[in-house]
């Protein structure tokens, strides 16, 4: 595995922390696991030494791989290395990683035969707006100079000018959408996210796994509701644990209910107010919540297979709907200009 300064790919994401937690798991410290992947290839001469130094130097290992991981799979690394065992932490990314990567492969190739179809259908219907509708409206005008005819070559001006209104309408709908999500604080962004038709369900259960998991490693050292807001408040101010760490200090200092602050939120899961309400202690809640963890990651991937199989039909329906209406455009201004010579 080369590293270059640009962020990992989900693979090999999943194949880092998958071999490094295989090794710690042996009983290899952290400084021998790495030499171990270099020496098996999974890890370069150069990024091995980058690694080794940096935590020589007293750099955490979340901050010597900030530079090539995504933000949330730094966040998760961070909370692990300072209030939870960041061995079972590497486990969890690379089995969770491995799944997200094998999703996103199986979505890969249910795209790739209707992408072939959309390229085909794009040439051909290019092939027909500049050779064909041409020779028809020249056809149509030769057959006779009636009114009839005219409106034939009419209707397929207006056609034109009906899709290009249309496709000019949705870019701007699109920028305008584009420019409100960019104003938007990335606590609203993942609120809309999880409002999300189709996708804002997958999305939910994947903020289940996420939030539910950290919490428990955050529970598992001892941490109450007010220590978990102080330190979520230690990561940047633009990052979304960051801004719900504030918010819900805010909720709590006022003297609201935490039940409140959650059903505030559609991405937080509705489950932790029966988790957090029901007495147990720190490390049975811990537990319950690693145990809620799993079952969500196992949603997640039902949810995704679920959606997958959906793709190809709903693609195949929208060429279906494309090929008729290149057969209309061609048939009707032919029908009309039949038409008006009988």
């Amino acid at each position: 595995m080369h590293w270059g300064k640009e962020k990992l790919s989900l693979k090999q994401q999943a194949v880092f922390f998958s071999s490094l937690a295989e090794m710690m798991q042996a009983g290899f410290s952290l400084k021998k696991s790495l030499i171990n992947l270099q020496a098996n290839h999974q890890l370069s001469a150069v990024k091995s030494q980058q690694i080794l130094l940096q935590l020589e130097q007293g750099h955490t290992l979340s901050q010597t791989l900030q530079p090539w991981l995504s933000q949330t799979t730094f966040f998760q690394l961070k909370i692990a290395e300072q209030h939870g065992s960041v061995e079972d932490c590497i486990q969890e990314l690379g089995h969770f990683l491995f799944g997200v990567d094998e999703q996103l492969q199986k979505l890969r190739g249910l795209l790739l035969y209707p992408a072939m179809l959309f390229v085909l259908l794009g040439g051909l219907c290019g092939s027909i707006k500049i050779w064909l509708l041409p020779k028809l409206t020249e056809f149509s005008q030769g057959l006779a100079e009636n009114d009839q005819q005219k409106v034939a070559v009419d209707w397929s001006q207006v056609v034109s000018w009906g899709w290009k209104l249309l496709l000019a309408a949705c870019l701007i709908y699109a920028l305008k959408v584009g420019y409100w999500w960019y104003r938007q604080k990335t606590l609203n962004r993942h609120i809309w996210y999880a409002q999300l038709p189709l996708v804002g369900r997958l999305y939910r259960l994947y903020s289940a796994y996420l939030i539910s998991f950290n919490l428990s490693l955050l529970l598992r050292c001892g941490l109450d509701v007010h220590q978990v807001c102080c330190y979520l408040q230690e990561f940047k101010p633009q990052s979304l644990y960051y801004q719900l760490g504030c918010q819900l200090a805010q909720s709590l200092d006022q003297g609201h209910e935490l039940s409140g602050f959650v059903r505030q939120y559609p991405f937080i899961p509705q489950e932790l107010l029966f988790f957090l309400t029901s007495g147990d202690t720190k490390t049975e809640l811990s537990q319950e919540l690693a145990l809620f963890a799993h079952h969500s990651y196992q949603n997640l991937v039902r949810e995704s297979e679920r959606l997958l199989t959906w793709i190809q039909p709903v693609l195949f329906l929208v060429i279906a709907g494309v090929i008729i209406g290149t057969y209309l455009a061609i048939l009707l201004p032919i029908y009309s200009s039949i038409e008006g010579i009988y």
